[in-house]
């Protein structure tokens, strides 16, 4: 039996690629369609930090698609405050993601900011629900660091019409109502 050393390709394409950090041009960036924040709200505060230190936490992007572009996994924020602020180059951490692993970072990383919206919250977990056939409340708990019951609420509620969801952001309507 004869065996051969793996050629250099091949052992490229076996093994993961690692996240790397590098500066990418504002104009190579792109916000992702799924991200769950409809509102990025009130940048002034942000868009002073990055004139006066520049962009200080890198944002997490995909690798470039067909065109050149890299969407925007984590940053939307930085990314709209910096152009607001006149930056043209930004730091960035590209991360190979699969769609699952993607809504779930973005999950993750606005849950726990305190203006992302109930209807957000639910329209990401309703996209991750989509994607993935065997989510369960205990697996997305424990990919994005919510509770069980914080999870279940959600999950509960993605089938109500959108007017219904509207009304959670109004406050018209309560989380457990909805549930209901």
């Amino acid at each position: 039996m004869t065996t051969t050393e793996p050629t250099a390709d091949a052992a490229a394409q076996a093994a993961p690629t690692e996240p790397e950090l590098c500066w990418l041009n504002l104009a190579d960036l792109a916000a992702h369609p799924d991200n769950p924040r409809s509102s990025l709200g009130d940048l002034t505060e942000l868009v002073r930090s990055i004139r006066a230190h520049g962009v200080l936490e890198p944002l997490v992007v995909l690798p470039a698609d067909d065109d050149g572009m890299h969407r925007i996994v984590a940053g939307h924020r930085r990314h709209a405050a910096a152009i607001t602020a006149g930056v043209t180059v930004v730091p960035v951490v590209v991360r190979p993601m699969t769609p699952v692993e993607v809504i779930e970072a973005m999950l993750s990383e606005n849950v726990n900011r305190s203006d992302l919206t109930v209807a957000e919250e639910v329209r990401a977990i309703e996209r991750l629900m989509s994607l993935d056939d065997g989510l369960t409340p205990a697996k997305l708990c424990r990919r994005i660091g919510r509770s069980q019951a914080w999870v279940r609420s959600r999950m509960a509620v993605t089938v109500l019409p959108a007017r219904w969801r509207a009304a959670l952001d109004s406050g018209d309507l309560s989380l457990a109502a909805g549930e209901a």
